[in-house]
């Protein structure tokens, strides 16, 4: 970047939502769903560890492939979910990390990486579609190349002590 901090990186510790302080939970992802109430425990865990990558998972990949920005998105980034979120990234990845939210911009060269917001118009009407709605083809799925499914990264380490604690806060077999 250009020796700016993004502005979710290396806050430290975290308050929560009572103003307390709180560190990392090792069982934030699952948790964190069933708390507000859209899922039971299976379903959230399910969801935490099946559809999506944990936190710590997320590190193991990043720290891994040691991008030039690592960005966390796809997750409710607010005061509740954020600090958990970025602890549970920290505690497998030291790397530059961008806590994305809707309309940020990363330009993108070869000396750095630019974070930035966008500013928009709330009044501007939205452009037409370019084609009617309807649902996608299943038949022309594409599915992953040789090369992506060789590439995966076994996370089970990560997974395993947040998994058996989940389950056995949850009463889960």
């Amino acid at each position: 970047m250009d020796g700016r901090r993004h502005r979710s990186e290396n806050r430290s510790p975290r308050p929560g939502s009572d103003g307390t302080e709180r560190g990392p939970s090792p069982v934030q992802a699952p948790s964190a769903i069933a708390a507000i109430g859209v899922a039971d425990a299976q379903s959230a865990l399910n969801v935490a560890t099946s559809v999506h990558t944990v936190p710590a998972a997320f590190g193991r990949v990043m720290a891994e492939i040691n991008p030039r920005m690592a960005v966390a998105y796809h997750f409710f980034n607010d005061f509740d979910v954020r600090f958990p979120m970025y602890d549970g990234i920290r505690r497998t990845y030291k790397g530059p990390l961008t806590m994305a939210t809707d309309l940020l911009v990363w330009n993108i060269s070869r000396r750095e990486v630019r974070v930035r917001q966008v500013v928009i118009n709330p009044d501007a009407w939205p452009a037409p579609p370019l084609s009617p709605p309807g649902q996608p083809d299943a038949r022309l799925r594409t599915p992953f190349s040789p090369f992506v499914d060789g590439g995966r990264i076994d996370v089970s380490r990560e997974l395993a002590p947040m998994i058996q604690e989940f389950k056995k806060e949850n009463g889960l077999k």
